[in-house]
């Protein structure tokens, strides 16, 4: 028992210090952030935050892979039903600009990752996404009218780029979107242009579900392939 507390106390401590580093991360960035500024916020001596992370770029991964906007898809995803794509995409959707708008300081984790590591750390945390969202896609969608057709793999990685696109367009730039509607940091996510994201991702992807004969999709393929009646 007493071994129990003595690991469960460890573990907040080690989520105290990813807590707070977080929030320096966000208000000062990765390199005007000290672990004399973490450990003086807590309270506690360096030599206690070295028992638990060998260094400050060790926190900083950390507190991406905890706080880090993108992880924030999966657990959305978990909870997104619908009976046919655009209706799943759409409950996707409310889903997710619902977790990202609670917490919009984290996109800026994000940018202070590209600037500062040039977004060495993105593709190990892209991959963990993907196949995240592989597994659990798979399982959500098996024996789904309308879904037998699709890839699951290009649909998560297309939801993943939709998902993407919009984030970093709406967070960092504030620039107008189509229908009027403006969006930025201090505004959160507009929901009419997601909307309107989404309406351009879906017609891309149902129009790769069934392509009428003679279009131009089946003229690609049968060009790629050449004309085997010849």
């Amino acid at each position: 028992m007493a071994r129990e507390k003595k690991a469960n106390k460890g573990e907040e401590t080690r989520e105290l210090i990813i807590e707070k580093a977080a929030k320096l991360f966000l208000k000062h960035g990765f390199a005007a952030t000290t672990t004399r500024q973490i450990t003086d916020s807590l309270g506690m001596t360096r030599g206690i935050l070295y028992n638990y992370f060998t260094g400050k770029e060790e926190i900083f991964e950390a507190v991406i892979k905890q706080f880090h906007p993108w992880f924030q898809i999966i657990p959305a995803i978990k909870e997104t039903e619908g009976d046919s794509i655009t209706e799943f995409v759409n409950n996707a959707r409310k889903l997710l600009t619902a977790r990202w708008n609670k917490h919009p300081e984290y996109t800026r984790l994000h940018l202070i990752e590209l600037v500062e590591f040039g977004g060495v750390h993105l593709p190990g945390l892209f991959d963990q996404v993907f196949n995240k969202m592989v597994s659990l896609l798979t399982e959500k969608l098996k024996g789904k009218k309308g879904f037998e057709h699709l890839s699951i793999s290009t649909i998560s990685r297309s939801l993943l780029g939709l998902f993407f696109a919009y984030l970093m367009s709406d967070q960092f730039t504030g620039i107008p979107l189509p229908n009027g509607l403006k969006s930025g940091v201090g505004a959160g996510m507009g929901e009419h242009g997601f909307d309107y994201f989404a309406d351009i991702y879906l017609q891309g992807l149902l129009a790769n579900v069934s392509q009428p004969a003679g279009s131009q999709s089946e003229k690609n393929l049968k060009s790629k392939g050449g004309n085997k009646t010849k």
